[in-house]
């Protein structure tokens, strides 16, 4: 099983993807969510694209709201290359900086 201690020493793929931490990242997401309900709110409902696999599709309320305001208004889909990163993407991606 994959760690993230093995997946800092490996960055094996050259790229800043967190994707192999997603299911960790939802699971933190939820844990959020159970301490605090609706803190972070899915916005996959709107008008994004993104790739699911790496980004997570979650925002505080307001954000989502103000968002949805925003595409509506630019009237084209959104697209993502990132949105909220858990404190484990963030360690991750710390850890590798500088380290090419």
């Amino acid at each position: 099983m994959a760690t993230v201690g093995n997946i800092i020493k490996t960055k094996a793929d050259g790229t800043c993807s967190t994707g192999s931490v997603k299911n960790l990242s939802l699971q933190v997401i939820d844990e959020m969510n159970l301490l605090i309900p609706n803190v972070l709110v899915s916005f996959d409902d709107l008008d994004v694209s993104g790739n699911q696999a790496t980004v997570n599709f979650f925002l505080q309320p307001k954000a989502k709201e103000a968002l949805r305001r925003a595409i509506r208004n630019k009237g084209k889909t959104l697209t993502l290359t990132s949105a909220y990163r858990t404190v484990v993407q963030q360690h991750i991606l710390f850890s590798w900086q500088g380290s090419e």
